[in-house]
């Protein structure tokens, strides 16, 4: 693979520099124009013509995909338009984690279908668990399956390679990754593998261009990712500029750096680095790397953090998460649902909630913690959500005495008053009676409902009425 990865250098650097006028403004920095240009060159690398003209949603392919009845394999569309058509397992078990073994077989068009279907027909009568999908485009990585252990993956590979009509339609691999009998094999945790290889290739061209080197080369370029390996995770003394050169993606360009203090991201990045520098040498093996899998997967599950108030803090996030949707029954009975039963669609993907739960150890972690102290799951659950949408008490004091004094003073019109304060911020909307503004602008009372208002999806006249309940209302009820 290493000739047809010094081929491919060579011919982006001649596309670039005949698609773009001015390339020395191009290959000054990383950008999202040049990312994207190199990303979508490596994707379709070795593609056919004809074939990349195919839209697999638009005709249909997706759709008889998720008819398609199935023993063991749910498929379905993440959204109304999507790029992928996914796959997943019955059991959920390639659900619950993040640290997969990406198998990627390169299918042309007129083989994807049928082909797709064989591998996941084999995988349901091998009950073999996994996370799929498929492209809506033919690149070379249109059918991704990711599995979770080594054993799944020879049974998949002997398959690949003793099925006659898969082996027809295989395009060429991924120049930059290892490939096992055509098939490219990666292991990116949190990352896309494709992305980092794109990444580099960025920095690379840009430091070839910048110190004007005549000869772009495949060794040049591992030279040069060892030497940017070594100064960020061997030396440290690299790491700013890393977060900087790293921070983007296809869906998220260097909108913010990495956390190199987040220790799952970096680890994620030593390691496919590791994998992007290692997996050309001629003596690369399946085993070895199956060794590089396992030791991305055990560093990582050795930091997971199953401290009861991690946990409790993770629940409590994901319900402030699904309070923006739909009623509080409802949120409730679809996290319960999660919890009891593993399926991920049960939770909302609104702000990335469901991605961030589901790799990670939190649905274990919490069935234990509820197991090993005999808790009951509805009643830890609904403690949990009562304890989120609940007012700070000196909050809830300060705005019924507010209340009581308004009453008074402003009869039912008092609610218009905490409104105006809200909207515009001015004190001046609380009256001084009995230090009432004061006390307001003390507590903050303004940022603290705006912030739980907009946590909690609870407005502003519910509050109100449930103060009015549970102070007045009852009260006047005993009198």
């Amino acid at each position: 693979m290493l000739n047809e990865g010094d081929k491919f250098l060579k011919d982006i650097y001649k596309s670039l520099s005949d698609y773009n006028k001015n390339l020395d403004e191009l290959l000054s920095e990383p950008s999202r124009n040049l990312f994207t240009q190199i990303y979508n060159l490596l994707v379709f690398h070795n593609t056919k013509r004809e074939d990349r003209k195919h839209d697999l949603y638009e005709e249909g392919m997706f759709s008889r995909f998720c008819s398609a009845k199935r023993s063991n394999t749910n498929a379905f569309l993440s959204s109304p338009h999507p790029y992928f058509c996914d796959f997943v397992s019955r059991d959920l078990k390639a659900m619950g984690t993040c640290d997969h073994i990406k198998v990627y077989v390169p299918l042309d068009y007129e083989h994807l279908e049928r082909g797709a279907n064989e591998i996941f027909a084999f995988l349901d009568e091998n009950n073999i668990s996994h996370r799929s999908k498929v492209g809506r485009r033919i690149r070379f990585d249109d059918l991704n399956i990711r599995l979770i252990n080594k054993e799944d993956l020879e049974k998949l590979l002997t398959f690949i390679k003793n099925n006659k009509y898969i082996q027809e339609g295989l395009l060429k691999p991924n120049p930059f990754a290892y490939v096992c009998d055509n098939i490219s094999l990666a292991s990116d945790g949190s990352l896309s593998y494709n992305e980092t290889v794109t990444n580099y290739i960025m920095l690379y061209l840009i430091d070839v261009h910048k110190n004007k080197k005549k000869n772009i080369s495949i060794k040049d370029f591992y030279h040069f990712v060892i030497d940017y390996y070594a100064k960020t995770f061997v030396s440290h003394e690299n790491l700013e500029q890393f977060s900087k050169d790293f921070g983007h993606s296809m869906d998220n360009y260097n909108e913010d750096p990495i956390d190199i203090d987040d220790y799952d991201v970096y680890n994620d990045h030593m390691f496919v680095s590791k994998l992007i520098i290692e997996s050309p040498a001629d003596d690369y093996s399946l085993n070895r790397f199956i060794t590089h899998f396992n030791l991305m997967h055990n560093t990582k599950t050795k930091h997971i953090t199953k401290s009861k108030e991690t946990i409790y803090l993770t629940l409590r996030r994901m319900i402030a998460t699904m309070l923006r949707k739909k009623n509080p029954d409802y949120k409730l009975w679809n996290i319960e649902s999660y919890i009891r039963e593993g399926d991920p669609y049960y939770l909302t993907s609104f702000e990335d909630c469901r991605n961030q739960i589901c790799n990670s150890s939190f649905r274990e972690d919490f069935l234990e913690l509820i197991k090993s102290n005999g808790l009951n799951l509805r009643n830890e659950l609904l403690r949990v959500y009562n304890q989120v949408i609940k007012l700070d008490p000196e909050i809830e004091n300060v705005l019924r005495d507010f209340l009581a004094v308004g009453k008074v003073k402003y009869g039912d019109e008092a609610i218009y008053y905490i409104r105006d304060f809200l909207s515009t911020g001015d004190p001046t909307y609380i009256t001084k009676t009995e230090n009432l503004r004061n006390r307001f602008i003390a507590l903050k009372v303004c940022t603290y409902l705006r912030d739980y208002i907009d946590l909690t999806n609870i407005s502003l006249e519910d509050i109100v009425n449930n103060i009015n309940n549970k102070y007045f209302i009852e009260n006047e009820k005993a009198v």
